[in-house]
C-alpha cells in the first residue's frame, strides 16, 4: 500500500523526499476532486492531509475521518509549534 499527501507546497515538498506521492491543490473545488479520487484507489492505504488543505474542505475531511475504510486518513498537523518542547523522563 502506498501513502499519499494532499498538502500546501511546504509539505508537500518535505514529503515528497521521503518518497510520499503528494497533490497540492489550488483551490477547494480541487482539493475535493483529488480527496474523492485517493478514497477511490486501491493502491493508497494512508491519505494525510496538511491542515492546510483540511481547512479548505472540513466537511470533506471529517468525513473521512469517520469513516471506517480504506483508505485511512490523517490530518497533519501544522509544523509551526508553539509549545515549548518536552523534556523525556
Amino acid at each position: 500500500m502506498k501513502i499519499a499527501l494532499v498538502g500546501d507546497p511546504d509539505d508537500a515538498r518535505g514529503f515528497a523526499l521521503a518518497g510520499v506521492r503528494t497533490y497540492v491543490p489550488d483551490s477547494a473545488a480541487d482539493a475535493r476532486h483529488v480527496l474523492a479520487e485517493l478514497a477511490r484507489s486501491p493502491s493508497i492505504g494512508l491519505v494525510l492531509i496538511s491542515a492546510a488543505v483540511a481547512s479548505l474542505v472540513p466537511d470533506v475531511v471529517d468525513a473521512h475521518l469517520r469513516a471506517v475504510a480504506h483508505p485511512a486518513f490523517l490530518v497533519v498537523p501544522p509544523s509551526e509549534t508553539t509549545g515549548a518542547p518536552v523534556d523525556a523522563p
